[in-house]
């Protein structure tokens, strides 16, 4: 009723308006503000104050790195998992924000999650978390408390 008010012409056009709701909605509902983490086991690599410090903290990480983490365990006052691919500016623009924050937030950990590197070399990883988080624009982040209560979602580290 409210969605054929004149503004789409056919009753195809509003289906296909619904149909993206719903997988809007479903995108969005993953891993909700407020929710635990999923308890998935992925590869990733993790920065801290200490690395960047340390001048270890590099634009384009080395994931061949990375080391499988249960992201149940990242007890820490702040956490934050960014999803990320190679190759693309934004991406890089906020890893090299990562940087940057972590200079400033002492307790605060990172941990970088290449997707394509995961898609290509852990294809279970992959799909559980496909199925786990909307990672349908990259990059993507979120904070969590030291309890994995998830904070916030698609937030910016360039933003800080």
């Amino acid at each position: 009723k409210y969605v054929l008010n004149g503004i789409f012409d056919t009753g195809d056009d509003s289906l296909k308006v619904v149909g993206l709701a719903k997988m809007m909605q479903g995108l969005l509902s993953r891993t909700a503000i407020g929710t635990r983490v999923p308890d998935l086991r992925v590869h990733s690599l993790e920065v801290s104050y200490r690395d960047a410090k340390a001048g270890n903290v590099q634009p384009v990480p080395d994931f061949d790195k990375a080391e499988p983490t249960s992201l149940r365990k990242l007890h820490n006052k702040t956490s934050y998992i960014l999803f990320y691919t190679e190759g693309c500016p934004v991406c890089n623009r906020e890893l090299s924000a990562v940087d940057s924050l972590l200079r400033t937030e002492r307790r605060a950990k990172v941990f970088l999650i290449d997707v394509d590197k995961v898609l290509a070399d852990y294809p279970d990883e992959a799909k559980s978390i496909l199925d786990a988080f909307d990672l349908s624009v990259l990059p993507y982040a979120i904070s969590m408390d030291r309890k994995g209560i998830i904070k916030r979602k698609y937030l910016s580290f360039a933003e800080h």
